[in-house]
């Protein structure tokens, strides 16, 4: 199975903004998300960083180091062909970051050997892609080890099983059909990262809370532009105007996004 999830990835590298998804206002939402948390002379580390388009999108704002990682080896050779075209296109009078891609997998030795001096690490829909609880509660545990002590932080941006759920709760009343996480995801449950990995002893990572960034984007395009097209018997766009209102709007401030940011920071000290 992990290996049929590799040669999906590795059959999307070329697909330029769409290699992630192609939700691209999704995307979209992501990146300004991330952003947020980003400041000049960051050292930062992108966890499942694909083509590099979120990593370069970063560089070519914040004068900041950022190393990309993914267990792709398909998506690591076109994330440095882009940052390769992007550098050849610079303005020497901006000021950029710098970016360099390696291919890692988040489960390995290889990654916890890149040493825990990153003020940032984040993942952008890459955790889902493991198979089970404990590989992701892993791969959680090795991401929160990279970061600086105290200062540092995890950025954990993923999909919510819980508020998919929440979501199909509401698409019920409306008589739509039930929406299902891709064959190769498995959408993290809000508990198991949270309040079950706090009270894990063996990890030195402390929840810190959770970004509800998402929330309008998924009630107007899961619900209301799902009912809008049932109701005119069209075809459901990712473009429509409906969606493209959630780039202008702030997020409901209620727990109802798909796409979350869970927030992490290392303990101080270790073994309770």
């Amino acid at each position: 199975m992990k290996q049929i999830v590799k040669d999906y990835w590795n059959s999307r590298a070329t697909l330029n903004e769409k290699a992630g998804t192609d939700d691209l206002i999704a995307k979209h939402l992501e990146m300004k998300a991330i952003e947020k948390y980003v400041k000049d002379g960051m050292k930062i580390l992108d966890v499942g960083c694909g083509n590099g388009m979120t990593a370069i999108y970063l560089a070519k704002k914040y004068d900041i180091i950022v190393v990309g990682v993914d267990y792709s080896e398909e998506m690591v050779k076109e994330a440095k062909n882009e940052w390769k075209k992007a550098a050849g296109q610079h303005n020497s009078g901006l000021v950029w970051g710098t970016c360099g891609f390696l291919q890692k997998n988040v489960l390995s030795d290889e990654f916890k050997a890149m040493g825990d001096d990153y003020d940032l690490v984040f993942t952008e829909r890459t955790i889902i892609n493991l198979g089970t609880k404990d590989e992701q509660l892993e791969a959680i545990r090795n991401c929160i080890n990279r970061v600086k002590l105290s200062s540092g932080r995890f950025q954990m941006l993923e999909n919510s099983q819980t508020s998919l759920d929440k979501i199909n709760d509401y698409r019920a009343c409306l008589s739509l059909s039930m929406i299902t996480s891709p064959w190769h995801n498995r959408y993290l449950v809000d508990d198991e990262v949270t309040t079950d990995f706090v009270l894990d002893h063996k990890t030195d990572g402390v929840f810190v809370g959770v970004d509800n960034y998402s929330s309008t984007y998924y009630f107007l395009s899961r619900i209301v532009n799902a009912m809008y097209a049932a109701v005119t018997e069209t075809k459901i766009d990712y473009d429509s105007w409906i969606n493209q209102m959630a780039l202008e709007l702030p997020a409901l401030d209620v727990d109802f996004g798909q796409g979350k940011i869970w927030i992490y920071k290392r303990r101080l000290y270790s073994g309770i």
